[in-house]
């Protein structure tokens, strides 16, 4: 079963469909403002490899909805392009790098999962200080972190049920990723 599947069955998401795409939804404009924002390789490299995890994950959570609309836009110099075309345009010209990069995002986002109890309290513990609610759930064999209700810290919103990282989580590691597309 592919990595994004696992992770998005781990998550528990909403059971209503309106709900659901609202998240689904957010979730990629999430990634995708973070494509936009991005201020150098290792960034862009890092959100091109979460949009693509995101919109497998996606495309799974989707495949019986009829007519589900998760489809979101990134403008670039006043061209709009969605989630697909960014991912088979780096897969399409990077086939090696866009495998290690599929890794590379896989492994860091299972990290945000907590491996034992103790390090789910300490987590959310953190979170608290932060002024962000959270609660945690034992799914599987991890705890995941999710916001208990919304909350915005700054100009930074947290949506209720949103998965958060565990105080261990591990960022992809892009250096190998960045070396080869510098050298091509």
């Amino acid at each position: 079963m592919n990595t994004a599947y696992k992770w998005f069955d781990a998550i528990e998401l909403p059971k209503n469909k309106t709900q659901l795409e609202l998240y689904l939804k957010h979730l990629l404009a999430e990634e995708l403002e973070e494509l936009t924002s991005a201020t150098n390789v290792k960034d862009m490299i890092d959100a091109i490899g979460d949009i693509d995890f995101v919109h497998k994950g996606i495309s799974y959570i989707v495949r019986d909805m009829p007519k589900a609309d998760t489809t979101e836009f990134i403008k670039y110099n006043g061209t709009y392009y969605t989630a697909t075309v960014i991912i088979d345009d780096f897969r399409q010209h990077h086939p090696v790098e866009y495998e290690l990069l599929k890794q590379a995002i896989a492994y860091s986002n299972f990290s945000k999962f907590c491996k034992t109890e103790q390090e789910a309290i300490e987590s959310m513990n953190a979170y608290h200080l932060q002024g962000i609610p959270i609660s945690y759930k034992l799914v599987d064999d991890s705890y995941v972190l999710r916001v208990k209700e919304t909350v915005a810290i700054g100009t930074k919103l947290y949506p209720e049920g949103k998965v958060m990282k565990s105080i261990n989580f591990r960022a992809p590691n892009l250096d190998r990723i960045i070396t080869m597309l510098e050298a091509a």
